[in-house]
């Protein structure tokens, strides 16, 4: 008798222990939840289908502009006692809010959100919750502590936002930038035009699109696209590994102020081993990422925890920055001997003050961009870059601007560079020498300058179009698409400088060089001293090839120019007085 009295004491708590171990509680972690009345939420899936706080969170943020606008002072914790449920060790369920309070927030908040275009969540459904605490199956919370649980203060004067309307298309897109602003007030991408081809992802709170979705651009674009960048990507390889395969077998040939010369080709081969890691490694490895949740492949977004995504985005946007800035320094230092009359010696010494911004620059913007983790891969290509889909401010600050910037610096330079060779050509005409090597040489800095700036003018307006352009092709209904064919053109444009460096090395000095390095010892040895010897004339000749007579009578002092480029020293004989030109000049400047 004493043991069923026993049994019958003990069994109902072992009940309660049993059913209070399948409700497991843990402290609130989001932000927004906290002091609100209570700490401890539930480890279950809570009211809206969450297992995770920080699904819970995200779905939360995209609250904020709502809660912001104070529509009702009860709605932060009537959106908590959803999303992070209070949770009694001795309760087995979550205690959620109670239907009035679901009510009043609904009655207050629902116009606002009906104002911009979006209904009443189906989560937040009022008949879902218990009408009161007087049921013994269920509990629930009537409202917050310091909350107003007699009536509703009246919402403040709300902004008049134009309806969607089919005859509007200009008010859909606004609708449709608040929509992607506010993130959305649901787990789903309706604002997108193809929004069955994106996915909505709980952990960021962004739609991405699917890994081989089609929503701007089809198949056969890619296809083109990728065979496209593949030959471009080859071509501009082989041109910049000719340049520093010839600078490593002949390093005199780029002496400053060309020097920079090399260093751009050296960025080139890395921007273009780039596009040879996307197209080995596949769009799925490295353009694509895999949703946690969903287990689908979509674009990445943040594409710093796919290694492939990150080798490609480095190696783009480091190494063509760095060629940007490394050809404002070609043409800065061109100007110091143009325009201020350095020696290359003299511009050779300073070679410091040139690499600090040079790779420090790029390397700064790259940490920037890491930061902020927005690296992402476009649909075309399948390559990642910033921008790539819909963070346009990112795309202006970090490619547009510092684009733009580089591009005017390299102008104002070789405008002050022309101006100052020009100056110094008509003085030589004037005096009546020849001017064929400044022909030349202007002519060969003039062609390399218009291939720089005329790919960079091009990729700074496409830049430009896209950003302009970008909201118009993702709105529900809009005309409006890309052109495959402007995207091709920017692959183009990016690689076409790098094109261009071998034009500094074609001349028949590259030939003997090679010559040179293919040829057994003694025939190397006798092309070595032939190119010395030649090399040598070419440093105590004149732009006319022979020296300069004074115009004074035999005997006299000899007074000349002292212009870099034609007068150093003077000297006088029995019949004549000449004037010896200068030493490795503007002649470095014709590798």
């Amino acid at each position: 008798m004493r043991l069923q009295i026993l049994l019958a004491l003990l069994l109902p708590s072992q009940l309660v222990c049993a059913t209070a171990g399948l409700h497991k509680c843990e402290p609130i972690r989001v932000d927004l939840c906290q002091g609100i009345g209570y700490n401890l939420t539930t480890k279950a899936m809570n009211l809206a289908g969450h297992a995770d706080q920080r699904d819970a969170e995200v779905m939360l943020t995209t609250f904020s502009p709502l809660i912001q606008y104070q529509c009702s002072r009860s709605l932060r914790f009537f959106l908590c006692s959803v999303l992070t449920p209070m949770c009694d060790p001795k309760w087995p369920k979550p205690i959620g809010p109670c239907r009035p309070l679901c009510e009043r927030v609904r009655t207050s908040c629902y116009p606002v959100l009906s104002e911009f275009g979006f209904d009443w969540p189906a989560f937040l459904n009022c008949s879902n919750f218990p009408e009161s605490n007087d049921r013994g199956d269920h509990m629930c919370m009537e409202g917050s502590p310091g909350g107003d649980s007699v009536g509703e203060a009246a919402p403040p004067q709300q902004p008049q936002a134009p309806r969607k309307t089919p005859e509007n298309f200009w008010a859909a897109l606004d609708e449709w930038r608040r929509t992607v602003a506010s993130r959305a007030f649901r787990p789903g991408c309706e604002h997108m035009r193809n929004s069955g081809q994106y996915l909505f992802l709980n952990h960021t709170g962004e739609c991405a699109l699917l890994c081989h979705g089609q929503d701007l651009f089809t198949l056969e674009d890619r296809r083109l696209a990728e065979l496209w960048s593949g030959i471009l990507a080859g071509i501009c390889a082989l041109s910049s590994l000719v340049t520093v395969l010839t600078f490593l077998i002949d390093r005199r040939r780029f002496r400053y102020p060309v020097r920079p010369v090399l260093f751009m080709s050296a960025c080139y081969l890395c921007y273009s081993a780039a596009f040879f890691i996307r197209l080995l490694a596949g769009r799925e490895a490295a353009a694509c990422d895999r949703d946690p949740a969903t287990g689908r492949l979509v674009l990445i977004r943040h594409g710093l925890d796919n290694t492939n995504c990150a080798v490609v985005f480095l190696l783009q946007y480091f190494f063509s920055t760095a060629a940007n800035a490394w050809y404002v320094i070609l043409v800065f230092t061109w100007l110091l001997q143009a325009g201020w009359k350095w020696s290359p010696e003299a511009v050779a010494r300073r070679s410091c003050y040139f690499h600090l911004p040079a790779w420090l620059l790029p390397v700064a913007l790259t940490v920037c961009i890491l930061i902020v983790r927005r690296v992402e891969a476009d649909e075309l290509l399948g390559m990642c870059g910033v921008g790539g889909q819909t963070s346009g401010d990112t795309l202006l600050l970090f490619v547009a601007l510092p684009q733009a910037a580089f591009l005017a610096l390299a102008v104002v330079c070789l405008a002050a560079g022309f101006v100052a060779m020009s100056r110094v050509r008509r003085q030589a005409r004037s005096d009546g020498r020849k001017t064929g090597r400044f022909d030349v040489l202007m002519g060969k800095i003039g062609l390399f300058s218009a291939l720089y700036v005329a790919p960079t003018a091009c990729l700074a307006g496409l830049n430009l179009y896209e950003l302009s352009q970008r909201d118009l092709w993702h709105v529900p209904g809009s005309p409006y698409r890309p052109s495959a064919a402007v995207f091709l053109i920017r692959v183009f444009a990016s690689l076409a400088i790098g094109l261009t460096t071998v034009l500094w090395i074609v001349g028949g000095k590259t030939l003997r060089s090679w010559r040179r390095f293919f040829t057994p010892g003694g025939s190397r040895g006798r092309g070595r001293r032939h190119d010395d010897d030649e090399d040598e004339d070419d440093e105590r000749s004149t732009p006319s090839g022979g020296r300069l007579h004074c115009k004074q009578p035999a005997g006299a002092s000899c007074r000349c120019s002292t212009t870099c480029l034609i007068i150093t020293s003077c000297s006088s004989s029995s019949s004549s007085s000449f004037c010896s030109p200068p030493r490795r000049r503007f002649q470095t400047m014709l590798p």
